[in-house]
C-alpha cells in the first residue's frame, strides 16, 4: 500500500492498518510529481495508494499515461481537505481526477468511508512474522529518481521507543512533507500522546515559526537529518 499524501493524522491511521493486516507500507513524498509515483508503484507493484485529495490529478495521469507501470493499482483511498475557504478551481480538478479514475476501473473511496466500513465490519489482526518487510520508504529523490529502503517488521519494532505512560499529551511537530520515521510516533497515540506535524517553511525562523512550535508545546521535536535551527534562531520553546 502505497501513501502519497502529506504528514497528517491519516498518514499515521492508514499506515497503522496495514501494519495489523501484516501489509507492506510504502511511503512516496507527496512533493513527487508523476514520475515519482509511477516509479514507486512499478518497483512495489503496490494495489493501494492512499493520496490527498489535491494529488489525485496526478495518480489520475499516471494510471492514463502509464497503465503498464500502474496497472498493480486497482484501488485509490483519497483523505478529503476540510478546507475553510471552497476553491472551485481546486474543486473541478478533484472531480475530474475522481471521473478519470473510476473511467480507468479504480475503485475509488475517501478515507472517512474506508474507516467507516472497518469500524462496522472489523478484521482481527493479522500478525506479520519478524522477517516481513514492513515499510518500504523512497528518498525524495533530489539527487535522482527515488531510492527506496526497506525495513523488516522486527527491526521496525526494535526501534520503538518505551512506550509512554498514558495520557501524557506530547506534541511531536515533525518539520518534513513525508514520510515520518515510523518507530518515534508509532506508540504515541496508544500512550494518549498528541502528534503534530509541519512543513519545514512553515516552522522555520523568522516565518512564524516560533509561535508556530509554542502553539504546539512539544516534548519531542522530530525532524530530517540537515534540519538545524538557523543562526541567531529564538529557543525552541
Amino acid at each position: 500500500m502505497i501513501i502519497y499524501a502529506e504528514t497528517q493524522r491519516e498518514w499515521m491511521l492508514a499506515a497503522q492498518a496495514a501494519f495489523s493486516q501484516s501489509l507492506q507500507v510504502v511511503t512516496v513524498y507527496a512533493t513527487l510529481g508523476e514520475e515519482g509515483l509511477i516509479h514507486g508503484v512499478t518497483q512495489t507493484k503496490s494495489k493501494v495508494i492512499v493520496a490527498d485529495a489535491k494529488l489525485l490529478k496526478i495518480v489520475a495521469n499516471a494510471i492514463k499515461t502509464n497503465k503498464a507501470g500502474m496497472k498493480s493499482c486497482t484501488s485509490v483511498v483519497y483523505i478529503v481537505d476540510p478546507v475553510q475557504k471552497p476553491d472551485p478551481i481546486a474543486a473541478a480538478a478533484i472531480d475530474a481526477a475522481l471521473d478519470a479514475l473510476k473511467q480507468a476501473g479504480i475503485t475509488v473511496v475517501t478515507f472517512d468511508e474506508l474507516q467507516a466500513s472497518g469500524e462496522a465490519a472489523p478484521l482481527p489482526v493479522v500478525a506479520p512474522k519478524a522477517e516481513d518487510v514492513a515499510v518500504i520508504m523512497y528518498t525524495s529523490g533530489t539527487t535522482g529518481m527515488p531510492k527506496a529502503a526497506a525495513r523488516v517488521s522486527k527491526r521496525v519494532e526494535a526501534a520503538l521507543p518505551t512506550p509512554l505512560p498514558a495520557p501524557v499529551p506530547t506534541p511531536v511537530p515533525t518539520p518534513v512533507p513525508t514520510p515520518v520515521p515510523a518507530p518515534l510516533p508509532a506508540p504515541l497515540p496508544g500512550s494518549g500522546a498528541d502528534i503534530g506535524s509541519g512543513q519545514e517553511l512553515r516552522l522555520s525562523w523568522p516565518r512564524g515559526g516560533r509561535e508556530r512550535r509554542n502553539a504546539a508545546r512539544p516534548h519531542v521535536f522530530s525532524a530530517a537529518r540537515g534540519h538545524r535551527p538557523e543562526a541567531g534562531a529564538p529557543p525552541l520553546l
